[in-house]
């Protein structure tokens, strides 16, 4: 399909660095414990989506960091790249 016309189409994307702890049963101490997740998330419910994605009730996130990009590209791109869903 040939379409005319021009445009842009944009989206924001947000990521929480995590940071925190989890406990190893071997070394009997606190290991950091890092990690990126798609979202905006606070330290708590952090906590509860590492916890559920290991199954390791020991991670605790202390500091989340929040960056925010805004990405765009030209609907034609978009168009040609994206799974069509319908």
């Amino acid at each position: 399909m040939q379409a005319e016309g021009h445009g842009n189409i944009g989206r924001n994307v947000t990521i929480s660095h995590c940071t925190g702890q989890r406990y190893n049963k071997d070394t009997s101490e606190w290991d950091d414990y890092n990690v990126d997740i798609i979202g905006n998330y606070t330290e708590e419910r952090a906590t509860r989506f590492c916890r559920r994605l290991t199954h390791d009730s020991t991670i605790v996130i202390t500091n989340v960091e929040i960056e925010r990009h805004y990405y765009r590209m030209n609907i034609h791109d978009f168009v040609e790249h994206a799974e069509r869903t319908n």
